[in-house]
């Protein structure tokens, strides 16, 4: 009993099965993932870069370290007050007490405060052309135990390394999808060479050499699109899988609700754009290999 195909193709099975063509498949599966995953996870390291850089660009914060608690109080809310009254401050926020703990307890343990004396913590974001020296002058002039951590400036490596990994990351995937077409190539070859006596003998039959391409199209297309669609799917998979992961950790690496889906609609089109590669890599090299038969 013959196997139903899904699709068909006029004169399909004159060239009988070529080889290769289950190798073919599970070999363009792999790197469809790999190159899948890669594209997902370019997309996700150049949109965190771009989170941080809205985060951290404009971002400051004044920290007042000062063994007495009083005047540690009083000096922050006198650079409050300052920060308030400046033009080129958007929003002003002191950490209290709580927020300190939270924030240092992963680390020092819900006692931190008992154990050490926490400094005093003021964020503050400014517009994008403001003058951050002026700014530093007059905090340091009210609170002389305040130093300025500028986020923007400290965070500039970061973003520096993020996009280094985003065209690494690029590269690679332009590297997969050249051996991706190298591999086709050498298995469309193979076929060709395999089929010889009945190409011979179909050309003396009168068939064109692009009847003859087009045998071998259907067969690459075929091949390459049932292994697209299983790379792909182990792509979703796996990219699903490891974003429920980094989001159950204790100290969760991504959130919930920072978490784009869409780049993983992206992977839909691989197939497609996979299997036009595949029949135009099939069709060019059958039609020189005929012409030199």
């Amino acid at each position: 009993m013959k196997k139903p195909q899904l699709f068909t193709f006029p004169d399909q099975n004159l060239l009988g099965e070529a080889p290769l063509s289950k190798t073919l498949s599970w070999l363009v599966a792999l790197m469809v993932a790999l190159m899948a995953l890669a594209l997902l996870f370019a997309v996700a390291v150049h949109q965190r870069a771009v989170f941080l850089h809205g985060q951290l660009a404009d971002r400051l914060t004044v920290q007042i370290i000062e063994a007495d608690p009083a005047s540690r109080d009083r000096q922050k809310d006198t650079a409050v007050a300052i920060l308030q009254t400046l033009p080129s401050v958007k929003s002003v926020h002191a950490l209290s007490q709580q927020e300190l703990e939270k924030l240092v307890e992963p680390w020092l343990g819900p006692d931190a405060e008992s154990e050490i004396t926490l400094p005093a913590l003021v964020d503050f974001t400014i517009l994008p052309h403001g003058n951050r020296q002026l700014i530093a002058e007059k905090i340091h002039r009210v609170a002389p135990s305040a130093s300025l951590d500028d986020h923007g400036s400290s965070g500039a490596a970061l973003l520096a390394f993020l996009d280094l990994v985003t065209g690494l990351l690029w590269g690679v995937i332009f590297s997969i999808a050249i051996a991706t077409i190298a591999i086709i190539a050498l298995a469309v070859r193979s076929a060709v060479n395999s089929c010889q006596d009945k190409i011979i003998l179909l050309s003396l039959l009168g068939a064109e050499r692009s009847r003859i391409a087009g045998l071998f199209r259907y067969k690459t297309g075929y091949a390459v699109l049932k292994g697209s669609i299983v790379g792909s799917g182990i792509a979703v998979l796996s990219a699903i899988l490891c974003i429920r992961l980094l989001v159950a950790l204790p100290t969760p690496i991504l959130h919930s609700d920072n978490i784009n889906f869409l780049p993983l609609f992206f992977i839909a089109f691989l197939p497609m754009v996979a299997v036009i590669i595949g029949v135009m890599t099939a069709h060019i090299i059958v039609l020189r290999m005929v012409e030199k038969k």
